[in-house]
């Protein structure tokens, strides 16, 4: 809500500024959009900031605080079906969506790239792909 930006990145979307941040040194995910382009993103993001107000000044905490409700009201008035279900819920669908639409290779690897999580291999990884063929 206040740093996010998001811009296109060939034919994926670029989100920098996130909240969860994949890895020290990293502040954005690349990841497609199932939607929306880039451009209707950023203009629903401007919008959104003026609907809400100024947020200068607080913490993505008491951001999370203050807005969390209202947002997720208005989620569950577009979508009903989904208004037992958390947004880590949502981020799961999104995340499944967009590896059957989209992806290739390991789906744990996937799910970390497009969901802004750090990966880190293990050795058993290997043998849990080899099982799998």
């Amino acid at each position: 809500m206040k740093t996010l930006s998001v811009s296109k990145k060939k034919d994926l979307v670029c989100y920098a500024g996130v909240a969860k941040k994949k890895g020290e040194n990293s502040d954005e995910v690349i990841a497609p959009s199932l939607f929306l382009e880039a451009d209707v993103m950023r203009k629903w993001l401007v919008d959104i900031r003026k609907e809400f107000g100024i947020t200068e000044g607080m913490t993505s905490k008491e951001i999370n605080s203050k807005f969390n409700a209202s947002i997720y009201k208005a989620f569950v008035r577009y979508v009903p079906e989904l208004q037992h279900e958390s947004f880590h819920f949502c981020r799961t669908l999104y995340a499944e969506c967009a590896f059957v639409k989209f992806g290739k290779g390991d789906k744990t690897l996937y799910f970390s790239e497009v969901l802004g999580h750090e990966y880190k291999a293990q050795t058993t990884d290997r043998y849990i792909a080899k099982s799998s063929k």
